[in-house]
């Protein structure tokens, strides 16, 4: 219909229940969207979270932020989760993906295991083969990438200068807090604790700026995106960094993330 000229002023949305699904077939029409654009739906970023909450003059109701920053990290941007849906129902939404595009749930839970026990540190394909039972490093590739499409994780390679050594150990990152949470429950694996404090600030960074890095040499920087530099400690910081890297200590986080989206 496209190349009839029969939608020429016609505008199509496409959805679709399986963002996976969609983000594949939208790669079949090259050429062909016109002004169209891609409208990533995705769960609610914090000041967002802190809105729907009634919460808009948050300097003045810093106490309530903290609170409510407790809980985000909890439920997550998801609306189901925010609104009470048992978050239960969330993760099989997910397994059922996982089982539509014949991932074995075996190995997804190894897969997930060893990532939660690595993360927040950089990490290899091949090093968490070797915290599972005897998977090929190919096989954990496979699996990380395909949750990657479907928008639970993403990685953060390592930047050095203007280079960006893709082949080097990377970050990975949930995409969201929830997200964390229920693939820990579901493998069996708790990450430490400072893990959930960091995925949130790089996917806040990587939504803000579309792409992040880290840095690592005489010390590491946890994010690089767009000329930031950002240390994410869980407690206090007990070492010096140069002054252009921003450290944020728990209580810090959450006027970050509202100031990077104001």
């Amino acid at each position: 219909m496209v190349d009839a000229g029969e939608l020429e002023n016609a505008v199509i949305t496409v959805t679709g229940s399986s963002a996976l699904k969609v983000r594949r077939d939208m790669e079949l029409f090259p050429g062909r969207r016109g002004k169209g654009k891609t409208v990533e739906v995705l769960p609610l970023n914090f000041k967002e979270f802190l809105n729907v909450h009634g919460i808009k003059k948050w300097r003045l109701r810093y106490d309530e932020v903290l609170e409510l920053f407790n809980r985000y990290l909890q439920v997550g941007g998801f609306p189901g989760s925010i609104n009470g849906m048992p978050v239960d129902d969330i993760l099989d939404s997910y397994v059922g993906e996982f089982v539509r595009f014949d991932k074995s749930l075996e190995i997804m839970k190894e897969v997930f295991s060893s990532l939660m026990l690595t993360i927040p540190s950089a990490t290899s394909f091949r090093a968490l083969a070797e915290k599972t039972s005897g998977y090929s490093y190919k096989v954990v590739q496979d699996y990380l990438e395909f949750l990657r499409d479907l928008y639970v994780l993403e990685f953060a390679y390592l930047k050095e200068g203007s280079r960006v050594l893709y082949r080097r150990e990377k970050k990975i990152f949930f995409r969201d807090s929830l997200l964390l949470r229920l693939f820990s429950l579901w493998s069996g694996t708790k990450p430490v604790e400072s893990a959930i404090y960091e995925i949130v600030v790089q996917e806040h960074l990587y939504r803000k700026f579309g792409e992040i890095y880290y840095y690592r040499d005489k010390y590491e920087i946890d994010v690089i995106a767009d000329g930031l530099r950002v240390e994410v400690k869980a407690g206090k910081a007990h070492r010096r960094y140069p002054r252009n890297v921003v450290v944020l200590e728990k209580e810090d986080i959450p006027r970050f993330l509202i100031e990077l989206f104001s």
